[in-house]
């Protein structure tokens, strides 16, 4: 069994020597406060950037949008040409902007899709109507 370092208290009786813990737990503390001081001074250095990258994104997201008011909808490729070009520098915001494009795609996909399925419900709904357009359809 192994011996413990003991050391004597002031009323004479004998407590565990934890000094060498004690030594190890000031360490990780001033590794922990010197870990913070470097995450503060990164911290500040890099947040002017991202604000300024901020900025300049929502700028270029908002001329986009005044650019598609204004000349229809042919212009969501530019849209998100621009937005490739900004998200380019932080693969999370190119992540973001990929999954918007697809949502949008998806939505564009299913109005067309409404907007043909009332044409067809409208022939089938009669039979009878059905079965003269399948006949003129024939015919010609």
């Amino acid at each position: 069994m192994p011996e413990l370092k003991r050391k004597k208290a002031a009323d004479g009786s004998l407590e565990p020597d934890n000094s060498a813990v004690a030594l190890e737990r000031a360490k990780r503390k001033e590794q922990a406060r010197q870990y913070k001081a470097e995450k503060a001074t990164d911290d500040s250095a890099d947040k002017p950037k991202d604000n300024k990258a901020a900025v300049a994104a929502a700028i270029a997201r908002a001329k986009a949008k005044k650019a598609a008011q204004q000349t229809g909808a042919d212009d969501v490729k530019s849209e998100q040409q621009t937005t490739q070009t900004d998200t380019s520098t932080d693969p999370r915001k190119a992540a973001v902007a990929a999954a918007i494009a697809r949502a949008k795609a998806k939505k564009a996909a299913q109005n067309a899709e409404q907007d043909e399925a009332p044409a067809e419900t409208e022939s089938t709904e009669d039979p009878r109507k059905a079965a003269v357009a399948a006949a003129i359809a024939r015919a010609k």
